[in-house]
């Protein structure tokens, strides 16, 4: 990976297909802007000094879009969490870290057949030179992969908003306002969205009847 998606020293990292807390959630292989991940994934963070802080982030690919569906956070509430992860990278970037990794780790899959011929029928006279082989038939598979995902879409389409999208953000709306915290900020950042655009997703829900009328019947 290049540096703009090396892990913070401080944490670890894995991605894999599916749900394991949900394994009835299904992970085929989807394709998503010019790569393949799993339609459902999840995200495991964990923080090196303690090994108790634990995040585990769902997503699910919808027709283009990856969203965030579940996250299982341990000791922290899921906003606390949340926080604690931004403190180290932008959501949207452990959303990146994740596709690409899931990516090149389905690409080399689909790929396992060839890497072992590049290893059995290298004409290299040593051990050593077959693993060069193999290394650099790697590199030749995975660099285009690696390419594509880090310019896969990660945010949210701006211009089709169903109605899941409404009442995920309608949900995300009344956590924060019930928590005290800034709702409109929390859809924001939550979603991957601009300002303006969760201010259009919440005027959208409460057009929809998805959230209540503002006080003094303001929209």
């Amino acid at each position: 990976m290049n540096d703009d998606l090396n892990l913070p020293p401080e944490v670890l990292a894995t991605a894999q297909p599916g749900w394991p807390h949900f394994p009835g959630v299904a992970d085929q292989p989807t394709q998503h802007g010019s790569v393949w991940i799993p339609s459902a994934f999840q995200l495991n963070v964990i923080d090196k000094a303690t090994e108790t802080i634990h995040a585990s982030l769902m997503y699910a690919v919808d027709d283009g879009d990856v969203g965030l569906r579940v996250v299982i956070s341990s000791p922290f509430e899921v906003p606390e969490m949340l926080d604690w992860l931004r403190e180290h990278r932008p959501l949207r970037w452990w959303k990146r870290w994740a596709i690409v990794d899931l990516a090149l780790d389905m690409a080399e899959r689909s790929h396992a057949a060839e890497l072992a011929n590049a290893w059995l029928m290298s004409s290299a006279d040593t051990e050593e030179g077959a693993s060069r082989d193999y290394v650099d038939r790697r590199a030749q598979i995975l660099a285009p992969v690696h390419a594509a995902a880090i310019t896969a879409p990660v945010d949210r389409r701006r211009n089709r908003v169903t109605d899941a999208d409404l009442e995920q953000a309608a949900a995300i709306y009344k956590t924060a306002q019930a928590q005290g915290l800034p709702p409109t900020v929390a859809v924001q950042e939550e979603l991957s969205l601009s300002r303006s655009g969760a201010s259009r997703w919440i005027r959208l829900a409460r057009d929809r009847g998805i959230l209540p009328p503002t006080s003094q019947g303001k929209r």
